[in-house]
C-alpha cells in the first residue's frame, strides 16, 4: 500500500514538473531571457517601443523585477534615453501594464529643465505630448488615468509659465493640483500678482483667465479656482476699467460649461458694474 501511495505521489510531481516545463517551452518565457529582451528594448530608443506596446502582463510582471527596485527602474532612473521605448507602452492594450509604464515614467527622475537640457529633448518633449494627448483623450481605466496625470505633470504648463505665454488652453485643462500648486507665489498668488500691476498688462491677465473659465475642454474643478481668482479684480481696477470688463464677463458667460460656472461669472459681472 505504501509503495502504491508513493508510486501515486512520485507520479504526480512528475506530471506537474513536466506539465511546467512544457508550459514554459511553449510559452517560450524565461525570466532572465527576458529581462535581456526589455533591457535591450529599454536601449534601443524607438524601436524598442514595440516591445512595450505588445507585452502581456503576466510577463511584464514577472520580468519587471530587479534587485532593489524595478529592473526598468534600474537602467532609466535620470536616463533619458528610455522615454521612447517606454511610450509604446502607451498603446498595450492591457490596462495593467499600461499602469505600470505610467507609474514607472513618473518615478524615474525625469523633470522639464533635464529634458530640455537633452541633446534629444526637444525630439522626446514632442513624443511626450502626443502619446499624452492621445491616452488622456481613450483612457478609460480609473487608476491607469490616474497614474497618467501623475507623469503628464512632471511636463505640464505650469500657471506662470501659462501666463507669460498666455497659453489659454494650458491653463484651462490644467490638473487642479497642478494649478493650485503652481499658482501660489509669496503672500498672493501669480494670477492675483498680474492683475496687480493694472492697467493694460493686469487686464490681460484678467481677460486670459475670462478666456480659459469659458473654453469648452477645460477643467471644471481647475476653471473654478480661475473665476475665484478673476474675483479680485474688483479691488483692484478702476471704475472704467471694471465697466469693460463687466461687459466682457456678460459676453463670455454663456460659453462656460458648468452652470456654477455661469452663476459665479454672472455674479462677478454684477459686482464689476458697481
Amino acid at each position: 500500500m505504501k509503495k502504491t501511495l508513493s508510486a501515486i505521489i512520485l507520479t504526480g510531481l512528475f506530471l506537474t514538473s513536466s506539465e511546467v516545463l512544457s508550459s514554459m517551452r511553449r510559452g517560450g518565457f524565461n525570466v532572465q531571457k527576458e529581462q535581456r529582451r526589455m533591457i535591450s528594448a529599454l536601449r534601443s530608443g524607438s524601436r524598442g517601443s514595440r516591445y512595450f506596446m505588445t507585452v502581456r502582463w503576466n510577463v511584464f510582471s514577472k520580468t519587471n523585477v530587479g534587485a532593489k527596485i524595478s529592473l526598468i527602474g534600474e537602467n532609466c532612473t535620470m536616463n533619458y534615453y528610455c522615454i521612447p521605448a517606454l511610450l509604446g507602452g502607451f498603446r498595450n492594450r492591457d490596462a495593467k501594464v499600461r499602469t505600470a509604464v505610467y507609474r514607472e515614467l513618473a518615478m524615474q527622475g525625469y523633470s522639464k529643465r533635464g529634458l530640455r537640457r537633452h541633446r534629444k529633448g526637444r525630439v522626446y518633449e514632442r513624443l511626450i505630448k502626443k502619446e499624452i494627448k492621445r491616452s488622456e483623450r481613450i483612457e478609460r481605466d480609473r487608476s491607469a488615468k490616474q497614474a497618467l496625470m501623475r507623469f503628464k505633470n512632471i511636463f505640464a504648463v505650469t500657471v506662470p509659465e501659462a501666463l507669460r505665454m498666455r497659453d489659454v488652453r494650458s491653463l484651462a485643462a490644467m490638473d487642479p493640483g497642478l494649478f493650485i500648486r503652481t499658482n501660489a507665489f509669496e503672500k498672493m498668488t501669480h494670477i492675483g500678482a498680474g492683475m496687480q500691476q493694472g492697467g493694460k498688462k493686469g487686464m490681460n491677465v484678467f481677460n486670459l483667465c475670462l478666456n480659459a473659465v469659458t473654453f469648452r475642454r477645460g477643467n471644471i474643478e481647475t476653471q473654478r479656482y480661475l473665476v475665484n481668482e478673476m474675483m479680485q479684480a474688483v479691488y483692484i481696477f478702476n471704475p472704467k476699467e471694471k465697466r469693460a470688463m463687466a461687459k466682457k464677463v456678460k459676453r463670455m458667460m454663456r460659453y462656460a460649461n458648468d452652470p456654477n460656472i455661469r452663476s459665479s461669472l454672472d455674479n462677478l459681472s454684477k459686482r464689476l458694474s458697481r
